[in-house]
């Protein structure tokens, strides 16, 4: 079990998740893209969370978004 013996298998071997010798092309360059766009996506939805927030009242403790929440408009507890 598990030898570690080497494997002769063929640099050529081709599979659709890249074979056992897996090197892409520019994937350095493909991984900064993604992480790029994951991160902008990620940007839009904050902001748009932002804007959406809605508070109906007063937090009994500190909260994270109290950073960030601009409305301190509360209503009036009777």
């Amino acid at each position: 079990m598990g030898g570690g013996g080497d494997l002769h298998v063929p640099k050529g071997l081709w599979s659709p998740t890249g074979g056992f010798f897996a090197d892409p092309k520019r994937w350095k360059r493909n991984t900064l893209l993604a992480v790029a766009a994951m991160a902008g996506l990620a940007a839009l939805g904050f902001q748009q969370s932002i804007k959406m927030e809605q508070r109906h009242a007063q937090p009994h403790s500190a909260i994270p978004s109290q950073r960030w929440y601009t409305e301190q408009k509360f209503p009036q507890q009777q």
